[in-house]
């Protein structure tokens, strides 16, 4: 058989990519979860169109989730604008190689919905924004008023968010994005949307933040297990037992660091415009277990955090069915 025709070949021009179901089941040795439903990469902006075929035609997709900003969404515009200005004979004016509608860059998948859920929404950005000195909190308004947006998000990267590292990062997004939380679940409640490929930019953090919240949601024991076990104290229920180990859910996460290092030069500097550090192009060491130790210690663990920010128990049995093997 050919490389070509293997189910698991990499993709031309989409990075990071992969069947979560099935990397899952086999990091646990049995099949926890569905396959062929949920994938996960980096952005396919410049999906070949061998790419663009197996997407539709052979893995199926019936939505792609964008988690991006619209910053994020701004620049790979540009960048592709800029890339169609080099291949022409005559190229444009200057002028005319800046993005009008921020979507030059989407691929557009025939009969495949697109579903743009800017994870680092208003909520978060505030958050970052009142931990800005006077200083620099009005330096930001003033680009933003002055319609610099791009300045003004590079100056909160590096005096607020960079300060927090990704851990911290973590945190903020957990608390300050619930509402996106809700909407992204909501999504994911409707077999419609399915198979669904999630991904932002890089496809590592806040994508497996998103991940990590289904995986551990298909890990949470249901109510009716929940009460069971505390009717029998000091016996564990083997219904509740974790049928997806720490081990797996980090191995999914931290994957994704080597994944990315064909592209790693190219990302490096697309971070340093934005005014990231090289670190964010890493996989911490523990941001799984401090991501599980945050949602234990704040809300009682997935469940309580789903019911936080609006998740109803309806909902959240939908997506663990959808998800679970």
């Amino acid at each position: 058989m050919d490389e070509i025709d293997l189910p698991d070949r990499p993709f031309d021009n989409i990075l990071n990519f992969r069947d979560v179901g099935v990397y899952i089941n086999q990091l646990c040795g049995s099949r926890v979860l569905k396959e062929g439903i949920l994938f996960r990469g980096a952005r396919p902006d410049n999906a070949s169109k061998r790419d663009q075929e197996r997407l539709t035609d052979e893995l199926h997709l019936a939505s792609v989730i964008d988690l991006r900003t619209t910053t994020e969404h701004t620049i790979a515009a540009n960048r592709r604008l800029a890339q169609l200005n080099e291949a022409e004979e005559e190229p444009l004016p200057a002028v005319q190689t800046r993005s009008a509608t921020n979507d030059e860059h989407l691929v557009n998948l025939p009969g495949v919905r697109r579903f743009l859920l800017n994870l680092a929404g208003w909520n978060l950005e505030k958050t970052l924004l009142w931990r800005l000195s006077w200083y620099h909190f009005f330096k930001v308004l003033s680009l933003v008023a002055a319609g610099y947006r791009k300045d003004a998000t590079k100056l909160v990267i590096e005096h607020s968010m960079v300060a927090r590292g990704l851990k911290g990062l973590a945190h903020d997004t957990l608390t300050a994005s619930q509402p996106e939380v809700k909407e992204l679940f909501g999504f994911l409640s409707s077999p419609a949307g399915y198979p669904t490929f999630v991904h932002c930019t890089q496809g590592k953090d806040r994508t497996g933040l998103v991940i990590m919240l289904l995986l551990l949601l298909v890990n949470s024991p249901r109510p009716e297990e929940s009460k069971e076990e505390g009717d029998v104290r000091g016996v564990k229920n083997s219904s509740t037992a974790n049928k997806i180990p720490l081990s797996a859910i980090t191995s999914d996460y931290r994957i994704s660091e080597g994944q990315l290092l064909p592209e790693l030069e190219e990302r490096l500097e697309e971070m340093r415009e934005m005014g990231l550090p090289e670190d964010f192009a890493k996989c911490p060491d523990g941001f799984v277990e401090d991501v599980m130790r945050f949602l234990e210690e704040g809300y009682g663990g997935i469940r309580g955090y789903l019911s936080a920010a609006g998740v109803d128990d309806e909902t959240v049995e939908k997506v663990r069915g959808l998800l679970e093997g």
